[in-house]
């Protein structure tokens, strides 16, 4: 392919209606007011994996019911970009949250293996991972460790494998990448590794912890990794091992990038709206719930004149000229200077016709949200909700429910419904092999068993609301960076003007997604960027 054609940012698609395309429209119409944008979706549904159901009950009374995301860190690295955001739609107003000071923020759970156990949660560990919890540990945080740590089989081998991982090294043929299965293993043992860590990534990533990247997922403990083990038995001064992938230039390059991105964020309006309100937040969402982040989103492209909509119109395929990239539907072939796709890794590489390429997957999610008119159904377990391990016993755990998120207290403020809401979790990696999978119906009755055999909750509900998403949360697997290496390779022969952004590249979060919007808009005429230009 000829690399000489015009790069000149005029006529823009963004292919993709979730939360990545709408924010991409939005800002790539700030960006280039002259330019034409046109945004293709397939459906006729806009926002993706953010759906909220909005319910006025006979009394009057509202429920906001998740059927995606739930709710959204406030001190997450790139939350910056989302505050912003919520500055420019003025939604600082309708904005529902937690605080980091609410018993409740610091109360989760996990179920291990018959019953669940309090976990004692603080965000004190801020260059490994952040955490929705006060920053401080108290009292109370210290004697829950210890009653779990001597009480709790849950805990069962923590002191021993904490003790092992501090003088173990890291294995040599490991240098690029490794699963977080194996990193936590090596770190802190067999039995919290499957106790502990795969409860975690259930409830983040609904996936096996042995299959997803650690350094892609969990970049801080992979970056903690190298450096032990701490002492070294043959020498006084620790040396560096040799099995470490040294950071390239390119590499330090993009993070600078990024850094300065948010700095100068930080520096602006978003900065002192992060200050008064954002940073005793523990999470947040908004009083229709996260879909208004994509409604007000919808309602501002649309008022927009250089943004076209088009619903109900899936990509088929692109193609490039000399001149020109080409976006081919059912009805016709139109030409565009860029083209920016929002969707999933598979079906990108799909569309450009490339068949040939390791790429990912996705797992599916079924979501069952319950409302009940008795309040406080959890007690004595108020809090967030609770995570189900790999390790529970089949008999405990027969539906594969990844977990349980208390939505009443998880959101306390959010509508004034006040009776108890609670959503069950299930399928993740465990339907992920499945030919064909449960009903809405039979997620429904599946649901319903988790809660009455883990809670002891019988009543008959309100109302209740289920979403089966077959391909709900992507699965970044160990090697991801060399995989989106090869992409990038490839989508650098278009010379600047195919790009990418969304939740298969650089974190499946919202704020990942918003962050990846607006970066993949800066700098058009540069042929040398794809939106990949991290995994170099």
């Amino acid at each position: 392919m000829s690399k000489k054609y015009m790069t000149e940012a005029n006529r823009i698609a963004v292919i993709g209606g979730g939360v990545t395309g709408l924010a991409t429209c939005y800002y790539g119409a700030k960006h280039y007011p002259d330019a034409e944008i046109t945004l293709f979706e397939g459906s006729n549904r806009f926002g993706g994996a953010i759906e909220s159901v909005f319910v006025e009950m006979d009394d009057g009374r509202a429920i906001v019911c998740e059927m995606g995301v739930r709710t959204l860190r406030a001190n997450a690295p790139r939350a910056i970009v989302m505050i912003d955001l919520i500055r420019e739609l003025g939604l600082e107003h309708e904005l529902a949250f937690l605080l980091k000071s609410d018993n409740i923020a610091s109360r989760r759970y996990i179920y291990y293996p018959d019953h669940l156990v309090a976990i004692p949660v603080a965000n004190v560990s801020k260059s490994i991972v952040h955490i929705p919890a006060p920053d401080a540990v108290t009292l109370k945080h210290i004697c829950t460790l210890v009653r779990m740590v001597f009480t709790e089989p849950l805990s069962k081998g923590l002191m021993t494998g904490i003790g092992q991982g501090l003088f173990t090294k890291r294995p040599l043929n490991v240098v690029n990448d490794d699963s977080i299965g194996n990193l936590l293993v090596r770190r802190f043992g067999k039995q919290i590794a499957e106790n502990i860590g795969s409860a975690i990534i259930h409830g983040l990533y609904a996936g096996n912890m042995h299959k997803l990247s650690a350094r892609a997922l969990t970049p801080g403990l992979w970056a903690l990794d190298t450096r032990f083990p701490l002492v070294n038995f043959h020498s006084r001064v620790t040396k560096q091992p040799t099995n470490v992938s040294p950071m390239d230039d390119i590499t330090q390059k993009w993070i600078k990038d990024e850094t300065d991105m948010l700095k100068r964020i930080r520096n602006g309006p978003a900065g002192d709206l992060e200050k008064r309100i954002f940073r005793d937040i523990s999470v947040f969402s908004f009083k229709r719930g996260v879909g208004r982040l994509t409604e007000r989103l919808q309602e501002e492209i649309y008022a927009m004149r250089n943004i076209k909509i088009r619903s109900n119109s899936p990509v088929k395929s692109i193609s490039g000229t000399n001149n020109d990239m080409l976006v081919h539907t059912d009805f016709h072939s139109e030409p565009f200077s860029h083209i920016i796709s929002t969707t999933s890794l598979p079906t990108t590489l799909d569309l450009l016709g490339i068949k040939d390429l390791p790429t990912i997957t996705h797992v599916p999610v079924m979501t069952v949200a319950f409302c009940y008119a008795t309040p406080n159904l959890n007690h004595p377990h108020r809090g967030f909700g609770y995570l189900i391990p790999e390790s529970v016993p089949p008999q405990q755990n027969p539906e594969k429910a990844l977990g349980v998120i208390f939505d009443s207290d998880a959101i306390t403020n959010q509508d004034h419904f006040q009776g108890t809401k609670i959503s069950v979790m299930l399928g993740g990696h465990y339907w992920s092999s499945h030919a064909s999978l449960p009903t809405t119906d039979e997620g429904v009755a599946m649901a319903k068993s988790v809660l009455q055999r883990h809670l002891g909750i019988t009543e008959e509900p309100l109302k209740v609301f289920a979403r089966l998403k077959k391909e709900a949360i992507p699965q970044y697997p160990v090697g991801h960076h060399s995989r989106l290496k090869r992409v990038h390779e490839i989508l650098k022969d278009y010379g600047g003007r195919m790009r990418v952004a969304g939740n298969s590249y650089m974190g499946i979060g919202v704020h990942d997604c918003l962050f990846s919007a607006r970066r993949i808009v800066e700098k058009l005429d540069d042929r040398d960027r794809t939106g990949l230009e991290m995994y170099q």
